[in-house]
């Protein structure tokens, strides 16, 4: 992945045969990629919400086993102590269609795309 600058608040990529991308929530992001996806460059505990490996889709699990909401107003995440202690963050094989929903949250921060995800996915 070679990051390149679009605009002043939106960087995008020009895709060079990438085999992990991680995703974050809107806001958190370190750039926009070619699908309006908010992303980071590096796998980082604290703000890694799904990411996709070689093909194959996953996304972060709560606490509780639910999908995780960075924009939960409850506290269903690991605190940051456990963060750092965590050899293995919980992660949760999908499909590319739940992916795509709660990308679409992560994009919009809206409710629906995270409950829609979750009855596709369970």
């Amino acid at each position: 992945m070679v990051p390149s600058k679009l605009n002043d608040n939106i960087l995008t990529t020009t895709d060079v045969e990438e085999k992990e991308k991680f995703y974050t929530v809107y806001g958190k992001h370190d750039f926009i990629d070619s699908q309006n996806n908010p992303r980071i460059n590096i796998e980082d505990k604290k703000r890694i919400c799904a990411k996709e490996v070689r093909g194959k889709y996953s996304i972060r699990m709560a606490s509780d086993g639910s999908l995780y909401d960075p924009n939960s107003m409850f506290n269903n995440i690991l605190s940051e102590q456990e963060i750092h202690k965590a050899v293995h963050i919980p992660y949760r094989p999908v499909k590319k269609i739940v992916f795509d929903i709660y990308m679409k949250y992560l994009q919009t921060k809206n409710n629906v795309y995270i409950r829609q995800a979750e009855r596709e996915a369970f």
